[in-house]
């Protein structure tokens, strides 16, 4: 599996994140004060992907991070 393909089925898991944002009608987050995280390792599964970009959104939320140096984001 491609680390974007892992980083993909990550996202699709968690499509919930940032507290307070609103879509373009003004409606409120159904989700308030949840966050993704989650861990990026190799198609092996052995080490992890440092500096991977892992976005999420959905009708209401956007978020984006980079993995940390032990493949961790939040």
């Amino acid at each position: 599996m491609s680390r974007l393909r892992l980083a993909t089925r990550l996202v699709a898991v968690g499509l919930a994140s940032l507290a307070g944002c609103t879509s373009g009608d003004g409606a409120t987050s159904p989700y308030p004060q949840l966050t993704v995280a989650g861990l990026i390792l190799d198609v092996r599964g052995d080490a992890p992907v440092a500096g991977a970009r892992v976005l999420v959104w959905n009708g209401f939320d956007t978020g984006g991070a980079d993995t940390a140096a032990d493949g961790s984001f939040s």
